[in-house]
C-alpha cells in the first residue's frame, strides 16, 4: 500500500485496467471515458497546493508547470521527433505554427491541478492551446535541435 501513497498515478493506472473499452469513434463513449480520467485525477491526484486560490491565481502558479510538461511530452513524441529531424535536414519541409493538438494526445498528458482548475476538459484543452502551446512547441523544437546538433557534430568528427 505504501507505493500507492507516493505515487497517486499507481491507483490511477489500477483504476483505468478497470475502464470497460471504448469506441473513440463514439462521442458519448469518448465523453464518458473523459469523466472517468477525470474522476480518477479528483479522487488520487488532486492538489493540495490550490485550496484557497482563485481559478486565476491557480492558473498563474501552475502555467509553468504545465508549459515545462506540454514541452517535454512533445520533445518525448516520436511524431514531434521526426517532423524536428526532417525540418532540420531539409529547412522549410514542415510549418510549425500550423500544427494542430490532438485531443487524444493532449488527454493523455498529465498537467497536475488541471481537473482542480477547469471543470470541463475542453475549457481546460483551450487555454492550454491558446496561451501555451505555441510557446510548447518552439521550446520542444530548440531543445530537439539542440540534441541534434550536438550528436550530429559528434558523428561527422567521428568520420575520417
Amino acid at each position: 500500500m505504501a507505493a500507492h501513497a507516493e505515487d497517486p498515478f499507481a491507483r490511477i493506472r489500477d483504476a483505468a485496467k478497470k475502464l470497460p473499452a471504448v469506441d473513440a469513434r463514439d462521442a458519448d463513449q469518448l465523453q464518458d471515458l473523459k469523466e472517468d480520467i477525470k474522476g480518477m485525477y479528483a479522487t488520487w491526484a488532486k492538489s493540495n497546493d490550490l485550496d484557497g486560490l482563485s481559478t486565476d491565481e491557480a492558473i498563474s502558479m501552475l502555467h509553468p508547470v504545465w508549459l515545462k510538461t506540454l514541452e517535454s511530452a512533445l520533445a518525448n513524441s516520436s511524431h514531434f521527433q521526426r517532423l524536428v529531424l526532417d525540418e532540420e535536414v531539409t529547412p522549410g519541409s514542415h510549418n510549425f505554427k500550423l500544427l494542430s493538438i490532438n485531443e487524444d494526445w493532449f488527454l493523455g498528458v498529465y498537467l497536475p491541478g488541471f481537473y482542480d482548475v477547469f471543470a470541463d476538459f475542453g475549457d481546460g484543452r483551450d487555454y492550454c492551446v491558446t496561451s501555451m502551446f505555441g510557446k510548447a512547441i518552439t521550446n520542444a523544437k530548440n531543445r530537439l535541435i539542440e540534441i541534434i546538433r550536438k550528436h550530429a557534430s559528434r558523428v561527422l568528427s567521428a568520420i575520417p
